[in-house]
């Protein structure tokens, strides 16, 4: 009887759920850093530089270009084909992506915008990297 109690005590534990651990305090994406790098006139380098204290959920490949017109931004460019998962980033680490512009873009000024999970397992927050130009 003794060994069945145990058994069931056992098998309850083990299907309770499992409590997460609340968020860190400095769970801003303010120590992540998104950045672009021209390699070439038709290809950009995406930097994602994570100097934030815990992992961090990412997918460079769905970040998308905009444009500003005036005082707002714009999509410019087109949707590449991108799987959806979800790649983990450590602290203290960084991940690349190149990126083909397209051919047709006018002269102006572009950014790129990306969506990150910072810390881990929370809600998606959008981060933009710095701008560049294209010249006319």
């Amino acid at each position: 009887m003794k060994m069945f109690l145990l058994s069931v005590c056992l098998l309850a534990a083990a299907c309770a759920p499992i409590q997460n651990a609340p968020p860190p305090e400095h769970s801003s994406i303010d120590a992540v850093r998104f950045s672009v790098e021209r390699v070439s006139a038709t290809t950009v380098r995406l930097m994602l530089d994570n100097g934030a204290e815990h992992r961090i959920g990412y997918n460079l490949c769905h970040s998308a270009l905009e444009r500003r017109a005036g005082d707002t931004w714009t999509q410019a460019g087109t949707s590449d084909v991108c799987t959806m998962d979800l790649r983990i980033l450590n602290p203290g680490h960084d991940a690349t992506l190149e990126k083909q512009l397209p051919a047709t873009l006018p002269a102006g000024e572009y950014r790129y915008v990306t969506s990150i999970e910072s810390p881990l397992g929370t809600t998606q927050n959008g981060i933009t990297s710095d701008t560049f130009r294209i010249p006319g």
